[in-house]
């Protein structure tokens, strides 16, 4: 039988992603203080990160077994 995760365990969650988030930016940035490049390195750790709702794969894992997965299900016209 499956059943959803609890509320205590959905704001678990919550509460360990934002803490991701804010061990990764700065300390109260200023409007412009922030170029591109650290933008994406910020997203880029966030990306690398495993989460328990993907089976503990990080999101760049889960998105290359779906691609690979659309890949093989996808009739390819010759």
């Amino acid at each position: 039988v499956l059943r959803s995760a609890g509320p205590q365990a959905t704001r678990i969650e919550r509460e360990h992603q934002r803490a991701a988030r804010a061990s990764s930016s700065p300390k109260a940035p200023t409007s412009g203080t922030i170029s591109q490049t650290e933008l994406n390195d910020v997203a880029r750790l966030m990306n690398q990160r495993p989460r328990k709702t993907l089976g503990w794969n990080t999101p760049e894992e889960a998105m290359a077994e779906e691609r690979a997965a659309f890949r093989s299900n996808v009739a390819l016209e010759t």
